[in-house]
């Protein structure tokens, strides 16, 4: 069994304190038995487990790949909302996970009752790894799959709702980033000026919104030979605002710990095409550096801990700056394609 975790987490402190599993051994006795159990199945092995935001198993169950996810209670405190919209992006060729039902027809099951994380729930495996170059036409499947998702969104007629997703409840948090950040080594204090500036600028407002991936960056894309071939981490759906989805993503790297992928011409392709296919509003537009700026800071944020349990890397952190000071640099009709 293989074990990762990809922010630097202490493994057997995580899964003790979170999850109430005195061992990633005791974890996969406790994912056999439960897959066995609730779902059926026979032959059932723990290949591998991620220790993230979230616990998910990697297994193989009667000669077939699957995925076991713990997902936030809090991130979604109405599950039974989330279940149907993934099967209505299923039924809608959105490549996202088929969730089995366990055998009492239930999407979800919450066997751990004293942690957080007690929504939990069975997937298959889909094929494709994440993007590690950034062509042209991997860029554009990019941007014009999270088009397709957010329209698909505002055509859903239920609600989904998870966690804050808008710019009103980001912003309230502003200070406590210029606190996480404003004495970090690897940080240059002039770009967290900048970025607070820009926020501090833009106060709260509603700007255009759909249901959102919720994380819809590049490591929870996968490709194939053709083109975008699944997209997971879903279970973070929620009504929300959809330059959340946009601008984490364009900022994101190939893997959770990763700096960002897309160099400046890349990110300006997605832009646009996003742009060219679902226009922003007036308010969008006027808000789309402050936007980058709470992503970019977040994204930061993240990093950090990363390079400190060497998951991460400097450069990552470095990249990361630098693309966002070009976002800036630039101007609104250049990052549109409208100049």
């Amino acid at each position: 069994m293989h074990i990762l975790s990809p922010y630097g987490k202490d493994v057997d402190q995580e899964l003790t304190t979170v999850y109430g599993l005195a061992s990633p051994q005791a974890a996969a006795a406790f994912i056999v038995r439960h897959v066995q159990t609730h779902y059926g199945m026979h032959d059932v092995a723990v290949e591998t487990l991620y220790v993230a935001y979230g616990l998910t198993a990697r297994l193989s169950a009667d000669g077939a790949p699957y995925y076991l996810k713990f997902a936030s209670r809090s991130m979604h405190a109405r599950p039974e909302q989330l279940f149907p919209w993934l099967a209505f992006l299923h039924q809608n060729d959105i490549p996202v996970p088929e969730v089995l039902q366990a055998q009492d027809g239930r999407w979800f099951l919450s066997p751990l009752a004293t942690s957080d994380y007690e929504v939990v729930y069975l997937m298959r495996a889909l094929p494709g790894r994440p993007m590690h170059q950034p062509t042209p036409a991997a860029v554009q499947h990019y941007a014009k799959m999270m088009v397709r998702f957010h329209r698909l969104g505002s055509s859903y007629a239920q609600l989904v709702v998870g966690s804050l997703a808008t710019w009103q409840s980001k912003w309230g948090h502003r200070e406590q980033l210029r606190h996480d950040l404003e004495a970090a080594p690897l940080v240059s204090q002039a770009l967290l000026t900048q970025a607070l500036a820009l926020i501090e600028a833009t106060p709260p407002q509603p700007f255009s919104s759909t249901i959102i991936h919720g994380d819809f960056r590049l490591c929870h894309v996968l490709f194939d030979g053709t083109g975008i071939s699944g997209m997971i981490d879903v279970d973070q759906s929620t009504q929300g605002e959809c330059w959340v989805d946009l601008c984490y993503g364009l900022l994101s790297g190939a893997t959770p710990e990763a700096g960002s992928l897309f160099d400046f011409a890349a990110l300006k392709l997605a832009l646009q095409t996003y742009h060219r296919l679902l226009p922003f509003g007036d308010s969008d537009r006027q808000a789309l550096k402050a936007h980058f700026a709470y992503a970019t800071l977040e994204t930061l944020r993240d990093l950090l801990p990363g390079v400190t349990a060497g998951t991460a890397t400097v450069h990552d952190v470095e990249i990361t700056q630098q693309l966002f000071a070009q976002v800036v640099e630039a101007t609104e009709e250049a990052l549109l394609g409208e100049g």
